[in-house]
């Protein structure tokens, strides 16, 4: 559960409502953090002849099928009474 926003934002137990999970910590900011990033695979073809072998829609689609499975296996374990 949520409360607050932006930079005063906490993130609660939905179990025990009282204890904080996630709360934001602001000396972790980047002081040159960007609003907008844009990322070219130019450099590194001209520079180290690399070129990717994947294509974007089917590297996004691998990474979320692996944090579901990361998920799945966690609730598993939780179920089961082993944490790490």
């Amino acid at each position: 559960m949520w409360k607050g926003k932006g930079d005063n934002e906490i993130g609660y137990s939905s179990i025990d409502k009282n204890k904080v999970l996630v709360e934001v910590d602001k000396r972790y900011y980047r002081p040159t953090d960007v609003n907008y990033l844009l990322g070219s695979s130019k450099k590194a073809k001209d520079e180290l002849g690399w070129e990717a072998k994947i294509k974007f829609r089917s590297l996004v689609s691998e990474m979320v099928n692996e944090d579901l499975l990361t998920v799945q296996i966690e609730q598993k374990t939780r179920r089961f009474g082993i944490e790490d």
